[in-house]
């Protein structure tokens, strides 16, 4: 059939088409571009729908509120980390999610290496303490309203067992300062409450 359309094009554009054969593959033809103009129409209109779904998905995302940072209640420490039990030494309320947090060796420096993790994230990995005068001091973000926790992990206990760090946390408005306490078999950890 194609080849009857082509060649009744090529005898048409040269002039050797019979008048009865014309209006016969006139017809034909016409058939043919009305089907093929069926098929691109129901392509366009799958094409369009797509589109507008798409349009709309991208809308609907795109508008979702955020609602700012999740709210814990309760605790959020682990009973354990890293195969050792947390033992949760206390809380401290801070004003802002932007914190400072500085960590030094409490009492006499003896090689204590800790990491500091914060909702389970290592903030400061492997430090080994030195004393006040020379303190470490990174800032982060806390991840909830609420409860968050720091964590003390030991990477061992220095010459005087256990490994104690004093820390201090700058909120902005106020420094807590307050001692963890960590060895090979327990992590020191202290609830962090942004009001």
């Amino acid at each position: 059939m194609y080849f009857n359309v082509y060649f009744w094009q090529f005898n048409k554009n040269i002039g050797l088409s019979h008048p009865a054969t014309e209006s016969r593959m006139e017809h034909m033809f016409d058939g043919i571009r009305f089907a093929s103009h069926t098929k691109t129409t129901i392509k366009m209109k799958k094409n369009i729908r797509s589109s507008v779904l798409v349009f709309f998905l991208i809308l609907i995302t795109s508008c979702s509120t955020d609602d700012g940072p999740t709210r814990n209640d309760i605790s959020i420490v682990p009973n354990t980390f890293l195969d050792r039990e947390n033992e949760v030494l206390g809380e401290i309320n801070v004003a802002n999610r932007e914190i400072a947090i500085s960590v030094w060796d409490h009492g006499r420096i003896d090689g204590d290496i800790v990491t500091i993790y914060v909702n389970g994230e290592a903030l400061i990995a492997e430090r080994l303490l030195e004393g006040p005068g020379d303190k470490f001091t990174v800032s982060t973000t806390l991840e909830f309203d609420g409860y968050n926790y720091i964590l003390l992990y030991a990477h061992n206990e220095g010459s005087i067992s256990p490994n104690t760090a004093s820390m201090s946390i700058d909120d902005g408005v106020n420094v807590n300062e307050f001692i963890l306490e960590a060895n090979l078999l327990t992590n020191g950890a202290v609830d962090l409450i942004v009001n």
